[in-house]
This record gives C-alpha cells, structure tokens and sequence, in this order.
C-alpha cells in the first residue's frame, strides 16, 4: 500500500517503478525515494552489479565536482570500476569502490592499465623476434632481419616517414612480421621496410622513404631471399 501510494503521487511514475525493480533485481536495498536518478539504464546496471545504487554514486560525483572543482561524468567512475576490476582491486572496500579523489585514481589506474599493455606488448614483440630471426639473411651489401622491439618499429617509421608504426599491435599479434632491410655498411640507417606473410612466405608490402617503391636492387635482393626462406635451406647468421 505505502508503495502504491508513492507511485500514484510521484511524478513520472514508470521511470521511478523501473529504476527500483532494476535495483531489486541486483538484490540491492533500496528504499522508495532512493531510486531516483538521471542515469541511463544502462550506467544503472553497471553501479547496481557491483552493489551501488545509482543515486549513491550520483552523490559521489556532485561532491567530486563540487570538492576538486572538475567536470566528471557518471562514466568516469564506471570506467574507472572497470579498471580496477582488471587490476584485481578489491571494490568491497568503500576507499577502492569511492576512492577520495577520483580523477587522480582513475588517471593512476589508466596509467597502470598503460603500463602493463606496453610490458605485454614488449614481451609479444620479444617472442616475435625470437620465432622470426631464423629468417635474417644477407646477400652482397644488404641483410634483412626482423624487428625486435616496438621502439625500433616506431623509429624506422619517423627515419622514412612512412606509417609502419600502426603495425605494431598486428605485428606483436603475429598478424604479420615487420623486417628491415639494411645496407651492411650502414647496419642501423633505415632504409627499406617489409611486411611479410609468414603462413604464406610471401611479401605483402616492402616500402622505402615516403612509401617509395623499392629500387630494382632491392627488389632481386628480396626475391633472392624469399627464394632461399621457401627453400627451407639451413638458415645462415644475420649480419649483425
């Protein structure tokens, strides 16, 4: 009766019914009244799995403004729950789940979140380079040898302006294999770069300074190598 009473009388009734339905459905307490919020279901959902009720985070966030004098958003706290879930944090405690300042513990978590990408992104670049480098070769003044580490890959694309740097998430997947083509008397200027299919042992790319087609030298060095990589000869030292 007490709730039929409340509805009947509140204003925009079904949206107040549906946010506390919501609630009990997550089996989280809420008393009539609590219910009311601004926040779209879908941000409902994501406070009510983890035991919060919306408008309990919305407080948080007016005194988050209101203290730090910035600009967040409801979202912000979402993403920053998502984070330290990923992060093994525990959000049963109220100064994890409701930390004291949120833009700085969400700038934290992002920044390990960054960082542990980065550590995993080097180790899968590292396992590339060691799966790969039975394909170095060389042949008269130029070897090819494959990348090792993202640094390199992002400094070959700055030397030849050209945009190899956003292979490097495809190339730690093993998507594809990024080597470098060098002159042996000038092992570390960049000069060409090759995009090769491993599971078909062929070329899909081999680019020079502003995507530049490779010279006619370049291109029989690199059918000479392919040659010798499909021929499954023994693998000879790379230069170094």
């Amino acid at each position: 009766k007490e709730e039929l009473n409340y509805f009947n009388g509140a204003e925009d009734a079904p949206k107040h019914l549906k946010a506390l339905l919501l609630a009990r459905k997550y089996n989280v307490p809420c008393r009539l009244g609590e219910e009311v919020t601004a926040t779209a279901e879908e941000q409902q959902e994501g406070c009510l799995k983890r035991g919060v009720l919306p408008s309990r985070a919305e407080a948080y966030i007016a005194k988050q403004k209101k203290r730090y004098k910035n600009s967040l958003w409801f979202g912000y706290l979402l993403d920053y729950w998502s984070m330290a879930e990923m992060a093994g944090e525990d959000l049963t405690d109220r100064d994890v789940l409701f930390p004291q300042n949120l833009k700085r513990a969400h700038d934290q978590m992002q920044e390990r979140q960054k960082q542990k990408a980065a550590e995993k992104r080097r180790e899968a670049f590292q396992q590339r380079y060691e799966r790969m480098k039975k394909y170095a070769f060389e042949d008269g003044n130029i070897f090819i040898r494959p990348c090792e580490t993202e640094e390199e890959l992002i400094a070959e694309g700055k030397a030849l302006h050209h945009c190899v740097a956003s292979y490097a998430e495809r190339h730690a997947r093993g998507e594809l294999t990024i080597f470098f083509i060098r002159r042996k008397d000038k092992p570390d200027e960049p000069w060409y770069t090759l995009n090769f299919n491993e599971k078909k042992l062929s070329v899909t790319e081999n680019r020079g300074m502003r995507n530049c087609a490779r010279t006619d030298e370049v291109r029989n060095f690199e059918n000479t190598w392919l040659e010798w990589v499909r021929s499954g000869r023994k693998r000879r030292t790379s230069a170094a």
